[in-house]
Order: C-alpha cells, then structure tokens, then sequence
C-alpha cells in the first residue's frame, strides 16, 4: 500500500509544479505579494523548503491537474464563488478592461487556463475560447461566472454551450464597458452570429455592441430552451438579409433595462422570432420596470418584428421603443405569421413597433386588440390590398406605389348613378369625358359626344380609331390660358379634322383634312367661319388646298397646284387659276381660238363654260382629258373667264 500511495504521489508531482502561478519569491517579496494581491485560500502560497523559498500556486488548478492526470478529466471543478475572467481581443497589445473601464488587460491568449484568465494580465484573446473552456471546466455550483470584455472588436462566433447544461448553472455574464458600452464589440460572422446561447444556457450581455461582419445572419441567437437578457446591448447597421436577434426552438429573450437594447443601425429584422420563442419587454404583472429600447436616429428595417410559427412577444407596451429615431425608422412595423402572438397592454401592434408601414397579419396571427385585425392592412403579395382605407364611392382602384390599391378621385371616377366615365375630372358630364385644363363654362354645352379637352400649348390634337362606323369628334378653341382665357381673332385656324391610312407598311396620316378657320374675332353676336378643304394630289404625297367654304355660301375653288399653261392664244397670252377656274388673256394678231393645257389631265373630259366682258360672235367651247379650246369670230385680246368640272373621275 504504502508502495501505491508513493506511485501516486510522484504522479500527482506535475500537476503540483503545473500549478505554479509565480516565480521562487523569498519571504521579503511573498510579504510584498500578500500585502498588495491578498493572497488567500483558495490561492495560496507553496513553501518550498529546499530552497528556503515560496512559490504562489493555486489549489484549483492542483485540483484541475490531478483530475487530468488521475480521470482523463471526465469531471468539472466546483466553482467555490462568484468569478470573473477576462477577455481582451487584442493579441498585440493591452486594452482597457473591467465593467467601468478601470482595468487593463494584457494581450489576448487563447491558450492560458481558466485559472489564468481570472487576471486581466492574462486574458483569453476571444469570447469564443472563453465560453468554451470556461463552460467546460466548471461546475458552477450555483455561482455566477463574468466575463469581461475589453476595449477591442471580438472576432465574435461564441456560443453559451455546445456539449449540453452547464452543470449546476447561474448564467454566464458577458460585460463590457459600462462608460463606453460601444468600446467592446462582438463581431457577427458572415453566415453565422456573434453570440448564440443554446443547450439551456443562460446568458446576461451588459454594454457591448453587436456589429455585422458584412452578411451575417444573426446577431445574437437563442435557441434550445436557453435564456439571453440584454442591458445596454447595442446593434450597428446589418445587412437587408440579417436578423439582430433570432430566436427559436423554444428560446427567449429579456430586455432588462432602459436602453436594454439601442438600434444604431437597421438590418432584414430588428428581432426575428418563430418555434415558440419569446421575447420579454417586461416583467411583473403589470410591468415594474421600465425596459426600452432606443432609437436615437432613424433606422431602417424589412420588418421592424418578423414573428412565425408560436413565437410571442410579451410586455410591449406604447413607450417600448423610445428615441428621437422612432419617428423616422422605415419598414413594415410587425410582420406576423403562423400562430405568433403579441401582447401590447391594449396599444396595438402599430403603436409599439416603429415603421413607416403598418403591421400585417396573417394565418393565425393574434394580437389583444381587435382593432389590429379590423385595421391592419393585408398585403398584395398575400392576396390583400396593401391598404386599410375604405375607397370612396365612385373611385376606380388602380396599382399605386409597391403594387398597393389606390384611388385618384379627381382624375378617376365614375359616376355610378348616371354611368359615366371621367378622366380627369371627379363630375363627368357624358358618358366618357376626358377632361383636363378646360373652362367649366364651356363642359357639356351642345355636346353629344365625349370632351376632349387640351392643356396650354401651341397645338394639339387626338385621334378618333372606329372600326365598321365612322368616327366622330369636336374641337374646341380658347386663345389665352386656362387661368385667363381669351375670344379667338379672324382668320385663326379653330381645328382640323385629318384622315390618313395604312399602305401596307406604316401608316401615311394627313393626307386629306378639312381645316376650318375664324372668319371675323370671335365675340357673343359674330362668329363667322370658313372652311377649306385638302387633299392629296394622285400619285404623289404632297396635299393641296382644293377649296374653300364660307358661311354665307359662298365657294371659292383655290386649287394651289400646278397651273395651266397656253397652247396657242394669240402673241403672248396668259393664263391664271387651275383646271378648275380661271381667266386666260387672249394675245394680239388675228385670232380665233385659244387653247389651254390642263395642268393636269381629267379622268374624263371636263365640261367647261366661258364667258368674256366682250361680246364674242360664234362662241364655241371644246374639251378633251388634256385641253380647253374656246373658239370665236375674234378673240384678240379678249379676257375669257373659265369654269370647268367633271362628273367622272379627276
């Protein structure tokens, strides 16, 4: 026996000099330790009989060495009291530590002990490592484990647990700086999370900052049963895919202060929620606490609170989040789903969570306000409207804005009563009206048809398309503007009426009107018109005026084309007019006959008249397609006034 306790003892001789915390001190310097560090169980100091001398050791890593050495270390070390490690992301150098900034931690190491990184001059140099050793060495034995976080940015990945409960757990404390809680930051990793708590962890987070990688998922995560509350937790700006908290698998969240959350920046969701989770606002019955969350300026979210499945949101109240930004953070309040619930102590879901658009309710979705139902708009992309307006009698629904349902009443509506259509105008007059910059006075006035009215500008116009009838419309014509109109002025063309058609390849338009004209200023007791008439000469694509109208009766044939010519009259003779009308001079010497050259061959011969202010003996009058012959006993220099016209083709 004596043999086997000797066998364990020299095994158990690592372990011991494993322990040493220290360098061989003499009494005078173990003196100066003690007096300034307190050394006391459970650290204590080794005497060293050999040497004369005592080296600093701990018994627990004693302990935590001979559990190696004698059971593998399949068993955890009690924790004996409340304890605090150390973290300091910055492996180059030291940082500012301690829950209010007083401490300086040395440079991060990933590879000291537990026991180690209980001083801030030798702290792990990531959360990650920290949770993991620490939540795998203790039994906590009903005490609370601290980390402190120093100044610096964590690379961030941790979580509370991976391996099950944490025997005899209190929670674990995440701490940063209480005066600067933006200093320690906790780095979300592109396609995971800063921190997760899982395997029924609880986990307390105090004046950190929670930033984004670049595109990350979540910022903090609880899952699995596990609990997280937040104290002066800050989020920066995420990316349009991410949730700042994410919860699911039956975890929760507590906001645990004022302020115990501050959205610097917004993200896809604020907190994003399903499979039974919950997040607190408050607790108690009624709330006691006054536990915010802050927006000190405009943010911007998808979805303020996206919550689905049996996820719910309790103690939210109407003062929930607070700050100058609440106002003006955009994105849908609350996006609900499933079977989710959120009780807002009877302020409604719109009156708690911020955004520019108002919740929406899906599925199953409950709130304790009815009203939440009755007024929450259901989107279009889930078959609803996108609005909450009840639309005025009359209005025609159209897709506005996102696709949502709109209503324009002034210039869209229609008039149920008397079946009428008015665009532009909310009093349509006739069956269709198309209405826009007209006086009032002149709308309906003799009109059978719809009116078109035109907006200021030099000119224009619409086109009438019928298919099997003819197509009708009307101009009218103001000089001036809509604010001050004025009469119209003589000879002002009023409006024109084209016609134009397909030629197999593109349309030819305005190839025949009738243009009709002022023929005197407009007033209450004159106003007169003329009108003339178009058209385009065959086998070309140039129009001419062909004749004019007046009101008194009157016609003028003013064909603007080629003129005729003379053939034979006399010695220089002339001619004036068309094909239609006019007066040839005959020329000197014996003569007669005169003959004119139609500028244009008739389809059939003309018939054609003349008369002259001198008496012609023997008038005689000829026609072909080509030619005018006006004969006569003497036709020298007589002036002979012509009408020709055709009832064949031209």
């Amino acid at each position: 026996m004596r043999k086997l306790l000797a066998a364990l003892l020299l095994s158990l001789l690592p372990a011991v000099a494993l322990a040493q915390t220290g360098s061989v001190m003499t009494q005078s310097q173990l003196n100066t330790l003690i007096g300034t560090t307190g050394c006391t169980q459970p650290t204590c100091l080794l005497p060293d009989n050999n040497v004369g001398a005592i080296t600093p050791f701990d018994v627990r890593q004693v302990l935590l060495n001979m559990n190696s050495t004698m059971f593998g270390g399949a068993s955890r070390i009690l924790m004996l009291a409340d304890t605090t490690f150390y973290v300091n992301p910055n492996t180059a150098g030291s940082a500012t530590c301690g829950i209010t900034g007083a401490l300086t931690c040395g440079a991060g190491n990933n590879s000291v002990t537990a026991i180690q990184a209980e001083n801030p001059a030798t702290p792990f140099a990531s959360l990650q490592i920290a949770m993991a050793v620490i939540s795998n060495t203790f039994d906590y034995g009903g005490h609370t484990p601290t980390i402190n976080l120093a100044h610096g940015t964590d690379p961030g990945g941790a979580q509370c647990s991976s391996t099950g409960a944490n025997i005899g757990r209190n929670g674990l404390f995440i701490n940063g700086d209480n005066n600067a809680p933006t200093a320690a930051q906790i780095t979300a990793v592109n396609g995971g999370a800063a921190v997760v708590a899982r395997d029924k962890c609880s986990l307390v987070l105090t004046s950190v900052e929670i930033i984004d990688q670049g595109s990350a998922l979540i910022g903090l995560g609880v899952d699995q049963q596990s609990v997280m509350d937040l104290s002066g937790v800050s989020f920066g700006a995420f990316n349009a895919s991410a949730a700042q908290v994410f919860l699911m698998q039956n975890g929760s969240m507590n906001v645990a202060a004022t302020c115990g959350a501050t959205l610097l920046g917004g993200a896809g969701n604020f907190l994003k929620a399903q499979d039974n989770s919950t997040f607190a606002l408050s607790t108690g019955t009624p709330p006691t606490l006054p536990q915010t969350i802050c927006i000190p300026s405009a943010v911007g979210y998808t979805a303020t609170v996206n919550l689905s499945g049996n996820a719910t949101v309790t103690g939210a109240t109407s003062g929930s989040f607070t700050g100058l930004g609440v106002a003006g953070t955009t994105g849908f309040r609350a996006a609900m789903s499933g079977s989710s619930n959120v009780q807002t102590a009877g302020a409604g879901i719109n009156a708690v969570f911020p955004g520019s658009l108002p919740a929406t309710l899906v599925g199953f979705a409950t709130t304790d306000v009815l009203t939440d139902y009755l007024t929450t708009a259901i989107p279009v992309q889930s078959g609803g409207t996108g609005t909450k307006t009840q639309f005025t009698s009359g209005s025609v629904p159209f897709a506005g804005a996102g696709g949502v349902y709109s209503q324009d009443n002034a210039n869209f509506f229609y008039d149920a009563t008397n079946h009428r259509l008015g665009v532009g105008t909310a009093a349509p007059v006739t069956g269709l009206e198309v209405f826009e910059n007209a006086t009032p006075t002149e709308r309906g006035t003799g009109i059978a048809g719809g009116v078109l009215t035109l907006p200021d500008a030099t000119s224009g116009g619409w086109t009438a398309i019928s298919f099997g009838l003819q197509a009708v419309t009307g101009h009218v014509r103001f000089d001036g503007t809509n604010a001050s109109p004025l009469a119209l002025g003589a000879n002002e063309e009023i409006g024109r009426l084209s016609w134009g058609g397909w030629t197999g390849s593109a349309i030819a338009s305005n190839k025949a009107r009738v243009a009709c004209f002022t023929a005197e200023a407009f007033t209450p007791s004159a106003n007169g018109t003329y009108c003339d008439v178009v058209a385009t000469l065959p086998t070309t694509t140039n129009f001419f005026s062909v004749a004019r109208f007046h009101g008194d009766g009157h016609f003028l044939n003013i064909f603007s084309g080629a003129a005729p010519t003379i053939s034979s009259c006399g010695t220089t003779p002339s001619v004036s007019g068309n094909d239609n009308v006019g007066t040839i001079t005959a020329g000197s010497g014996a003569l007669s006959s005169c003959v004119m050259n139609f500028a244009k061959p008739w389809g059939t011969a003309p018939v054609c008249t003349f008369s002259s202010p001198t008496a012609v003996a023997a008038p005689t009058v000829n026609t072909s397609t080509t030619q005018l012959t006006i004969g006569g006993t003497s036709l020298t220099s007589l002036t002979l006034n012509y009408i020709c016209q055709s009832n064949g083709a031209s």
